[in-house]
């Protein structure tokens, strides 16, 4: 709330108003605590999806749930999609593409012995919205893909973009697109010299008209 001596206009009023913080008390089958999970906004339903993530202590045990958050009217489902879901992972890249969520890769658990609990995937797996199916789709160039994504992903015209690193360990900016019922890499799309390191950066994507 503004602290200023100046009168606030009614409007600005309320705008401060709704952007205050509030904790929500939401209905229905919510999803139980985790981390690692991946969330993203499905803006033509006002509704946001949550897949897997894991639960438990700091290693966690990973899932590969969906639910969907009806943000009008406040109320969690679990969405209990068929098909051929991923398997359980967390720190997964997901992006809503058209009617679909598209899910690529995250770290996985491994076999029961192994020196690592978790191990990067480079699968990729779309639900699609009208069925409520999972799918497994094979980019037809899997040598260009990212060997892990970093952070929030983006539709750009239909295709998803996302920072990641290569298999050297390059940080790069990929895109991901549906190509004539095949999916596609693409890599090394900005010319110039790339931000420097910095920690808690935010973007977004913007498009013009």
């Amino acid at each position: 709330m503004e602290t200023s001596s100046q009168p606030v206009s009614p409007l600005r009023q309320r705008m401060l108003e709704d952007m205050r913080m509030r904790k929500l008390e939401p209905s229905g089958e919510q999803p139980a605590a985790r981390f690692g999970h991946s969330m993203v906004l499905d803006a033509a339903t006002n509704t946001v999806l949550c897949f897997g993530g894991a639960t438990g202590s700091a290693e966690g045990n990973a899932l590969n749930d969906l639910y969907t958050y009806d943000i009008l009217r406040n109320t969690w489902s679990n969405r209990n999609a068929k098909g051929d879901p991923p398997a359980p992972r967390l720190d997964a890249c997901a992006a809503v593409l058209k009617s679909s969520l598209v899910v690529y890769g995250g770290s996985a658990p491994t076999p029961a012995g192994s020196p690592q609990k978790y191990l990067p995937t480079n699968e990729i797996f779309v639900l699609d919205f009208l069925s409520n199916t999972w799918t497994q789709q094979r980019a037809s160039n899997p040598a260009a893909a990212p060997a892990k994504l970093y952070g929030p992903a983006y539709v750009l015209e239909d295709e998803i973009v996302a920072l990641g690193d290569d298999d050297r360990g390059n940080r790069l900016l990929y895109r991901l697109s549906p190509k004539q019922s095949e999916w596609y890499w693409e890599r090394n799309l900005i010319n110039g010299p790339p931000p420097a390191a910095k920690g808690w950066a935010f973007a977004m994507a913007l498009t013009q008209s």
